[in-house]
């Protein structure tokens, strides 16, 4: 019993011995562990086991809190996924024993935010201040981006940019300027800009009138020129004036900026100059300007056009080589090929004269009753000729007419033909613009006589693209039309109307034989490329006011020529004869100025060109003898009291004031209806009854009259 006993104590003993073994040998001992550094762009990788002492059994270790991973005994984790500084709780486990490891990480990084030291800064006015804000940044990666907060200046890529006015001096401002790291770190750096004040020059006189070189008729003029001080100081000009470069000074220290030079003589090369001063030391020569004044023209050749019939030319061009390309219309068999004499029939009349003005070649076009109104030169080397005309061989009011768009080729062959009928009934105006051409034209309702005005945009080969209408609730014929530098259109009209686009009108209206009939003013509209209007004036006084055509310069300024027998409002001359008239409206729509031309009888302006000097010349005719309009042919219809009238050719300046006057023709009715620029003169058209004085013979009835001013 005794040997049991001491055996099981043996036994128990031993147990309790194995046990404690057991547990000393599954014991986890945690070493001290460092703060663990993580370089800042990179990844840590540590062996958990190096800070773990325990028994060679496995030993597994896994991420209770915090971020990182594990992948055997090896913990990693990239710099990203630490903020300044973390604390990451791994479980430990060794057999059946665990516990918890801490481990305290930190970012390891040696990078400087950026900063920005930026001392005072003066500049002067008027010159700019630039400063490479790299050159006063520190610290921050490489890739450093800024911008203003507050203050004057802007910043371009890293530099910053300030250029006062002429007229801050004195000044001071504070600026903020911000520097953003690729980190989004960022800085802001505050300083002072001081604007001192200096006196700049003037600038140089520039924008002369005349413009240099320009070569045109004066009998004097007012030269006139810009010039700006950048400071804004007062200015003071000296001018220097005269012949062939033997100037002296004609005026010293005005404050004005144009200078009247009276008594120019035709045929004279002038040269001048202005000197600018500021009052305050400063001073700047103008380039020294040239112009020439040229002599009264004269007739240089003149040609007779047509047959035994009427024969008449409304438009005339100047083509390329110099030669010249003008349609209208001729009741003559000789050039109506295909007629017999007897016939009355009225053909489009196309013809070429080359440069010297001989005919080169005519063409008549058999469309029915047919008058070409305007023809224009196109790209392909061909032409475009627009007007009217009517079924049959007659031609009445009471007539079908029919708006007119013919193409011809180089050889005035036809290409194609375009009639609209209906309420189109005649074309008075075209131009070529991209992808086909806009025609002007007249559209009239033959049950209410109403007519509007119509823009059609064709196409290359004749297709209607678009139809606009303008105008109001009674008369409206379309005249002329122009394009601006900038693509859009200005149509000129004559208008009965008050309403719709031609609100503003003043004429009145009289009645005759128990009719009213409404006098007319004119109307001009301004629209865009695609026919969208801009706006419309209407110009004229209480009586008849017709326009004739329109041109405009290269500022967009248009001019409007015509005939007024109004006494008031726009045309406030004397007498109730009819004028000539010269509109000039600004591309706004204001009327910048209106002259009216002629004498005691009745004139009327049919055409004009723009000169180089900024006026216009204009034809027409004239009815008015010895009024100071020219050398008048006087005729035997004047012994039995009645009128005949001349070509009648007369230059404006810029401001509408007339510098010459001439008439042209015999002792019957001449009109001038068209006229082109020729190199330094002008070829004009129109039609004659006359046979003496300066129109050579008379072929029968009207003959068309061409001849060359210079």
């Amino acid at each position: 019993m005794r040997r049991f006993l001491i055996v099981a104590l043996i036994v128990a003993s031993s147990v309790v011995a194995l046990t404690f073994a057991l547990k000393s040998e599954n014991k986890i001992v945690l070493l001290d562990i460092p703060v663990l550094k993580v370089d800042f762009g990179k990844e840590l990788n540590v062996n958990l086991s190096s800070f773990v002492n325990a028994s060679k059994k496995p030993i597994s270790f896994q991420i209770k809190e915090g971020k990182g991973r594990i992948e055997e005994n090896i913990y990693s984790i990239s710099s990203e996924e630490v903020e300044e500084s973390a604390r990451v709780e791994i479980e430990v486990r060794s057999g059946n024993t665990e516990t918890v490891m801490t481990l305290e990480l930190e970012i390891s990084d040696s990078y400087e935010k950026p900063s920005m030291k930026i001392e005072l800064q003066k500049v002067f006015e008027g010159e700019p201040l630039e400063l490479e804000l790299r050159d006063f940044t520190s610290g921050g990666s490489g890739l450093i981006t800024y911008e203003v907060v507050t203050g004057v200046g802007f910043i371009e890529g890293s530099v910053y940019h300030y250029t006062p006015e002429f007229d801050e001096a004195p000044s001071a401002y504070r600026v903020t300027l911000k520097a953003i790291d690729e980190r989004n770190y960022w800085y802001c750096e505050t300083f002072s800009v001081l604007v001192l004040d200096v006196n700049h020059r003037p600038e140089e006189p520039n924008s002369p009138y005349p413009s240099h070189g320009v070569s045109d008729f004066m009998k004097q003029t007012v030269l006139s020129w810009s010039c700006n001080d950048p400071d804004g100081d007062n200015l003071f000009f000296d001018v220097y004036f005269g012949e062939d470069g033997n100037m002296k000074k004609i005026a010293a220290a005005i404050a004005d900026n144009s200078l009247q030079v009276a008594e120019l003589l035709p045929g004279r090369k002038y040269t001048w100059q202005v000197v600018a001063n500021d009052g305050r030391g400063g001073e700047s020569s103008g380039t020294i300007w040239n112009f020439s004044t040229k002599e009264m023209p004269k007739i240089r050749w003149k040609r007779l056009l047509g047959g035994s019939a009427k024969d008449s030319v409304f438009s005339i061009d100047t083509l390329a080589d110099g030669s010249f390309i003008m349609a209208g219309y001729s009741e003559s068999s000789e050039i109506q090929t295909n007629r017999a004499s007897s016939e009355l029939f009225r053909s489009g009349w196309v013809v070429r004269l080359d440069g010297n003005g001989n005919l080169a070649w005519q063409k008549a076009f058999d469309f029915g009753w047919t008058e070409f109104m305007d023809i224009i030169p196109t790209a392909d080397g061909g032409y475009l000729v627009v007007g009217r005309s009517s079924p049959g061989q007659g031609y009445s009011g009471d007539s079908h007419r029919q708006l007119l768009v013919v193409k011809l080729d180089r050889f005035a062959n036809v290409r194609w033909k375009t009639v609209l009928s209906g309420l189109f009934n005649s074309a008075a105006a075209a131009v070529e613009v991209e992808e086909g051409f806009l025609v002007l034209g007249t559209a009239t309702d033959e049950k209410t006589a109403k007519s509007s005005v119509s823009l059609l945009k064709l196409d290359q080969s004749g297709r209607v693209l678009w139809e606009k209408s303008f105008g109001g609730s009674l008369h409206d014929r379309a005249v002329d039309m122009v394009l601006l530098p900038g693509g859009d259109i200005v149509i000129v009209a004559e208008t009965e109307s008050s309403d719709g686009d031609s609100i503003g009108n003043t004429s009145t209206a009289f009645i005759m034989n128990g009719i009213t009939i409404a006098k007319s003013s004119v109307l001009v509209v301004r629209v865009d490329e695609l026919g969208n209007k801009i706006w419309s004036r209407v110009f004229g006084g209480s009586g008849e006011d017709s326009p004739a055509a329109v041109k405009v310069n290269g500022e967009g300024e248009i001019f409007v020529c015509g005939s007024t027998n109004s006494a008031d409002g726009d045309f406030p001359k004397d007498g109730l004869h009819y004028d000539g008239f010269l509109l000039k409206i600004s591309p706004e729509g204001r009327l910048l100025w209106n002259n009216t031309y002629g004498g005691r009888a009745n004139d009327g302006l049919q055409d004009l060109v723009l000169t180089d000097s900024g006026g216009a010349v204009m034809v027409g005719f004239t009815e008015s003898a010895d009024d100071g309009l020219g050398d008048f042919h006087r005729g035997e219809l004047e012994k039995l009291g009645l009128t005949n009238s001349n070509f009648w050719v007369l230059q404006v300046d810029r401001n509408g004031e007339l510098l010459w006057s001439q008439c042209y023709g015999g002792s019957l009715g001449d009109v001038a209806t068209s006229i082109t620029r020729s190199g330094s003169g002008y070829v004009i058209g129109g039609y004659t009854a006359s046979s003496d004085g300066d129109v050579p013979s008379n072929r029968g009835n009207y003959d068309t009259l061409i001849f060359l001013l210079r």
